[in-house]
């Protein structure tokens, strides 16, 4: 199913996004 798998790669590029945008709050803390 394609759609399914477009889904499942969507979901899990949301997930790196997120990921990246944490490291990217924390390391602004450390900065502080």
């Amino acid at each position: 199913n394609p759609r399914a798998i477009m889904l499942r790669l969507f979901g899990c590029l949301a997930d790196a996004v997120g990921g990246v945008e944490h490291l990217h709050g924390l390391s602004d803390i450390w900065q502080a």
